[in-house]
């Protein structure tokens, strides 16, 4: 365990108490969530079938508490497919642990479900992930970057932002030989005029993964999970992180071709340096575990993508 990571069992014996506190009776039935990496989660089912989800934010993620539930409260006014906020630890005083309390959402992750799926109905919940995608550029923040609150983000333009992630990124790469010595460079060499980058900056889901993306039983989008990476930047983030994530896969191209409005040359480099702006804000943390306690993938492998990226900008 590391200092950012609490025990499951103390973990635990905390989400039982918090369902006796919020809902006045015991759980019947618990079970550790085995999904996402950052945090660590409880299904809890209480006596009448209802369940829910208690996320425990680690140490070093304790911060996301401050924006992570507004924003899911936010999103939900705007009708987008989230979980519905029940509680979290900065309206329970004394909580030891900083938490998040949802509903649960019914469904199979998209990661599960995709390798079953016809391209017709993968293409049909690409779409339907576009849309609410879009959805999210009317929840607007102030600033660009990472998020202070769910209003407000902790730089005043795209151009900060990204000059930034460029010069701490590539500072632990270095220090820490996180990639290969070519790649290093190549990213090194990319020059772009930030300035004129991007328009003004909406919420984006930090995460657009297959793990955090639901789907009902009818192969239709039933949920997005877990905004804690959520940023405010360009839309085409999306497509950029998901890139960095995934490479040109077959699902990358069906929402590249449902995106509106279409490509063009332009959105297309702003998606590959996107997925390169990815690799440098996680080159950060990257010689670190994650929050979790678990051991980091290298980058290389986590993001399969960013070499493609690079050599599209470069070519």
């Amino acid at each position: 365990m590391t200092p950012s990571a609490y025990p499951e069992a103390e973990l635990e014996s905390a989400a039982r108490d918090l369902a006796q506190v919020l809902f006045g009776v015991e759980p019947v039935r618990m079970a550790p969530l085995r999904r996402g990496v950052m945090t660590l989660k409880f299904v809890v089912e209480m006596p009448l079938g209802a369940r829910y989800v208690v996320r425990f934010y680690p140490r070093t993620r304790a911060h996301v508490v401050c924006y992570e539930p507004d924003l899911l409260r936010r999103c939900a006014r705007e009708g987008l497919p989230v979980p519905e906020v029940v509680a979290d630890s900065r309206a329970l005083g004394g909580a030891t642990h900083p938490f998040l309390v949802y509903r649960w959402i019914e469904g199979t992750t998209l990661a599960d479900r995709l390798p079953a799926l016809t391209r017709a109905a993968r293409d049909k919940i690409a779409g339907q992930l576009v849309s609410a995608l879009s959805s999210l550029a009317s929840v607007r923040i102030n600033g660009f970057g990472d998020l202070i609150d769910a209003a407000n983000a902790r730089f005043p333009n795209a151009a900060a932002f990204f000059r930034a992630s460029f010069v701490e990124g590539l500072d632990s790469v270095r220090r820490h030989r996180l990639l290969p010595p070519d790649l290093a460079r190549q990213i090194a060499s990319i020059r772009a005029d930030f300035g004129s980058i991007g328009p003004a900056a909406c919420l984006v889901w930090g995460d657009v993964s297959l793990e955090n993306t639901l789907i009902d039983s009818q192969d239709r989008l039933a949920g997005l999970l877990d905004l804690e990476g959520a940023l405010a930047a360009d839309p085409l983030f999306h497509l950029g992180y998901h890139y960095a994530r995934y490479g040109d896969s077959e699902f990358f191209r069906s929402l590249a071709l449902c995106w509106s409005p279409p490509l063009d040359p332009q959105a297309w480099q702003r998606i590959y340096l996107y997925a390169v702006i990815r690799a440098l804000r996680l080159a950060k943390f990257a010689h670190l575990p994650l929050p979790s306690g678990l051991a980091r993938l290298p980058l290389t492998e986590l993001l399969p993508g960013l070499a493609g990226a690079v050599r599209n900008l470069l070519s």
